[in-house]
């Protein structure tokens, strides 16, 4: 990872410590986003970013942007930081292609990976800068999930993603760790992500088309 003025640059895995990813709290609980987010029944996501690959490593797996996972890594078939998470931002699909942008919001609903997930059109330019906004709000039993994705100087019009689908947040895990980058296990092969963040927010409500 690059320190440049206002950005950094992730480039290849291991640049920070032993690992790309950035988090909070070290080895402890996002406590603190865990409360905001269940009190209120709703979540955004904000990111200012440039992915500088569409294909390979660093746009697929899919590459973690932002998550919010399980603390540990465990052998295959065990709850760990690859298959049980809150939320997800990430690129691309598994295996491929890179050009998407992926949510995933877990809910009673969902599996402990929050899939099925949901993906933007696959229009991702590698060098382009984007502002990524994804939302949910519950409404009820069931979730409103929003994702807009927008290059630097275009008009915000409607969402990539607009849906409406069963289930609430009360299954979120308080001890689950935000990840920035990659995932909690230091995943140096397919979960990575290439590109340049110039901003990273998360909000305890759905931002409304005119507030993206």
């Amino acid at each position: 990872v690059t320190q440049n003025a206002g950005y950094i640059t992730v480039a290849q895995p291991g640049s920070v410590g032993s690992a790309t990813r950035l988090y909070s709290g070290g080895s402890g609980s996002a406590q603190k986003l865990y409360d905001a987010i269940t009190a209120s029944g709703a979540m955004s996501v904000e990111c200012w970013l440039r992915p500088l690959v569409t294909t390979g490593n660093g746009a697929t797996g899919p590459a973690r942007i932002a998550t919010m996972s399980h603390p540990t890594q465990g052998p295959s078939g065990a709850e760990h930081a690859t298959n049980r998470r809150n939320f997800l931002l990430g690129q691309g699909r598994f295996p491929s292609p890179g050009d998407h942008i992926t949510c995933r919001f877990r809910s009673t609903e969902t599996d402990g990976d929050g899939a099925p997930e949901l993906y933007s059109p696959g229009s991702l330019v590698a060098g382009t800068l984007y502002h990524v906004v994804m939302t949910t709000q519950e409404a009820e039993e069931s979730q409103e999930i929003n994702l807009w994705v927008t290059p630097e100087g275009g008009s915000v019009g409607s969402p990539a993603i607009a849906t409406s689908r069963d289930g609430t947040l009360s299954n979120w895990d308080a001890t689950y760790v935000l990840n920035l980058l990659n995932e909690h296990d230091n995943d140096t092969t397919a979960r990575y992500w290439v590109g340049d963040m110039h901003l990273f927010a998360t909000y305890d409500r759905a931002l409304s088309q005119a507030e993206v």
